[in-house]
């Protein structure tokens, strides 16, 4: 064997406390994903957009997040009691979770590519959404609604802002604080310029290289970035990096099930006439 038999008993002593520790971060990364996903749901459903739902995503969170803590408890419980049914659960586990991390990664890729591959115009609601920006643009900052406006003024912004006051803060900032706009579509508005405050965009489908319902003093990504692009982006990103971060278990689930099978085989083991099992129970004291 290429490590001396004290070595690979450590490693797998230790895989015990690992994997808890694992099983612990994944409740804690399953709760800030159904806090965040159930966030955006509501401004989403607020919008109107009744085809958009990120509450499915979480449901392999809490899944993976348990299995891990069963195997946990099954190896740690199994290392005191000298239980072989538990060790056993616990060794099936090692395998399990190297397959579980391995297959989480892929479905994380899959689903980014599937957000990236989605047509704004074909989610329902988008209509309303488009309207309303539509009437923004002809309103904040025109004759209708002079809006105050401290940023330089460039051949990107000239066509969006055309009556401002650089000084007079009194003035509107948002299409919502105009005189005429109308009340039962301030939900929406509320909605729209939480998107364009977290990711830096105005427009829905349609970029605009203004903010029209946070802060048109505020400046977006870039002019052509849409808050259809940034939730996309977003849940991109997301899985993109939980992804990353599954495959690299994966390979550390992938080496400790080498290492167990190694300990399993070493020479110092050959000769004893009890399984592995058994003799796993005693050397994990």
């Amino acid at each position: 064997m290429c490590l001396p038999y004290g070595c690979l008993k450590c490693f797998v002593q230790l895989e015990g406390w690992l994997t808890f520790v694992i099983g612990i971060l994944a409740i804690v990364g399953a709760i800030i994903v159904t806090v965040i996903s159930k966030s955006i749901d509501d401004v989403i459903k607020d919008l109107g957009i009744s085809d958009i739902s990120t509450s499915s995503i979480i449901v392999p969170f809490w899944v993976f997040a348990g299995v891990v803590i069963f195997f946990a408890i099954s190896g740690l419980c199994g290392a005191k009691r000298r239980s072989k049914c538990l060790l056993a659960i616990f060794n099936l586990g090692n395998i399990c979770l190297f397959l579980a991390f391995l297959s989480l990664s892929i479905v994380s890729y899959v689903f980014g590519l599937i957000l990236t591959d989605q047509d704004c115009d074909k989610s329902k609601g988008v209509l309303q959404i488009e309207d309303l920006y539509k009437y923004s643009e002809q309103t904040l900052c025109k004759s209708s609604c002079e809006c105050y406006y401290s940023e330089q003024i460039n051949k990107e912004v000239e066509s969006a802002v055309k009556t401002y006051s650089p000084t007079d803060k009194t003035k509107p900032t948002r299409v919502q604080d105009c005189p005429g706009f109308d009340s039962k579509y301030k939900t929406e508005a509320a909605g729209l310029a939480y998107f364009e405050e977290k990711w830096q965009c105005s427009g829905w489908c349609t970029a605009y290289p203004i903010q029209q319902f946070n802060n048109v003093n505020t400046k977006v990504k870039n002019y052509n970035y849409s808050c259809y692009q940034g939730l996309t982006d977003y849940f991109k990103n997301m899985f993109t990096t939980t992804g990353s971060i599954l495959i690299s278990l994966a390979a550390l689930f992938g080496i400790m099930v080498i290492f167990t099978c190694c300990l399993c085989c070493h020479p110092h083991n050959s000769n004893k006439g009890s399984d592995y099992y058994t003799r796993l129970a005693y050397t994990a004291d």
